[in-house]
């Protein structure tokens, strides 16, 4: 079963340093979101989330995690071409 933990981070230059100490203890950055507003006169602190899980982890999915942006967009269109073969024969 799957364990869930959100973290509050109030300053942008935490949010590496928080991701870095809960990596280490077995938790894997699930969700990032940020809320606030950040910019103009009315401007105020701009709060970070971090949603962390641990527990289950399937192998396809530790092993897309694993790849860089770059090798994801190759296997995506790779399998685009292949779902388009499929379709169109």
């Amino acid at each position: 079963m799957k364990e869930y933990e959100c973290v509050e981070v109030k300053d942008h230059k935490d949010v590496g340093k928080t991701i870095e100490q809960w990596q280490k203890n077995g938790w894997r950055l699930h969700t990032y979101q940020t809320a606030g507003m950040g910019a103009g006169p009315m401007a105020y602190k701009v709060n970070h989330y971090l949603m962390f899980e641990k527990g289950e982890y399937d192998k396809l999915s530790f092993f897309l995690s694993s790849l860089n942006s770059n090798t994801k967009l190759a296997l995506n269109v790779s399998f685009f071409r292949a779902c388009d073969k499929m379709l169109v024969g």
